[in-house]
């Protein structure tokens, strides 16, 4: 396998596992599109691997055609669908805030994989934070059974199945539990 295969399809896998969807991939086609959603709005991203064929230029200095084996190896092309958003929600990467592309070139001396998770970490970074799931609620009934089998003394402290449950700001609550107290236990100084 060619390190581009190697960047595609370890790309793909990846763009797949943090929540990307790929468009119909055409298999005749060299390009593969996905997109994702991002505290920006949509993110378009075209994956597209490059064959390295020689690139002939215009040297501006001596105005001959230069032949040069150099290019990108690794290309992802992307674009915000609203190209201010990255910018207004304070995303703080350099998207064109007039096009809204956020492109990454690599040349053919880079690893693949180091390409493809270098990337991928950019992209997570403005992925919507995950839902904070609160847990449910301790029912009253649940804080009197952990309050009776923590604190009941039979004949000492009793709580009763239906004793009053009082939360507060804190994780917990107050569970209604009854003293037994003799007489002979008052001092004289209580009395008074």
């Amino acid at each position: 396998m060619t390190k581009q295969q190697k960047f595609q399809t370890r790309m793909a896998k990846r763009l797949i596992e943090i929540g990307a969807k790929e468009d119909t991939h055409d298999p005749s086609e060299p390009n593969r599109k996905f997109q994702i959603m991002t505290k920006a709005g949509q993110l378009k991203l075209v994956m597209h691997t490059s064959d390295l064929e020689p690139i002939i230029e215009q040297d501006y200095r001596t105005w001959k055609l230069v032949r040069r084996r150099q290019g990108h190896c690794y290309s992802l092309f992307s674009r915000f669908e609203a190209p201010d958003r990255p910018k207004a929600v304070g995303l703080g990467i350099p998207s064109n805030p007039h096009s809204g592309k956020w492109n990454w070139f690599y040349a053919p001396h880079h690893d693949p994989y180091e390409v493809v998770e270098e990337i991928i970490r950019k992209i997570q970074g403005v992925l919507p934070d995950p839902p904070v799931l609160e847990a449910e609620p301790i029912s009253d009934d649940a804080l009197r059974a952990a309050a009776i089998r923590i604190y009941r003394k039979e004949g000492k402290v009793e709580i009763q199945e239906k004793a009053d449950v009082s939360r507060g700001d804190d994780p917990g609550a107050f569970v209604q539990a009854w003293v037994w107290v003799y007489d002979e236990a008052v001092t004289d100084a209580e009395k008074a």
